[in-house]
């Protein structure tokens, strides 16, 4: 879903554009496994196969990062979220006061 949605992760403020860098090395890899074959047709089963891992370990470090980085981005827009709940509420409670100091049954006391 976050793959195919990539424009919409550029036009995110929210999200720092290192993190976003990181994602596209991942999305434009060239394939590092398939071509690691091809350039190491010298190379003993075990090293190729040394190098495979390497290629994928370093593939899997990107995402790891990239995900966690997607997941403190989330953190902050609940933050976010639960701040304008909490504005929206008092907004709701000052329009309620308002009302009550209209009304002409109140002492000046009450006011």
């Amino acid at each position: 879903m976050i793959i195919e949605n990539r424009n919409s992760y550029l036009k995110n403020p929210y999200i720092n554009n290192s993190n976003y860098t990181q994602l596209k090395k991942v999305l434009n890899n060239k394939n590092k496994i398939a071509t690691a074959e091809k350039k190491s047709v010298n190379l003993s089963p075990e090293d190729l196969i040394k190098k495979k891992i390497k290629a994928l370990n370093n593939q899997l470090n990107y995402i790891e990062n990239s995900e966690q980085q997607l997941q403190i981005g989330m953190s902050v827009l609940h933050q976010k979220e639960t701040g304008l709940n909490n504005i929206t509420d008092i907004g709701n409670q000052l329009t309620e006061l308002s009302s009550q100091y209209k009304k002409s049954d109140l002492s000046e006391k009450d006011k």
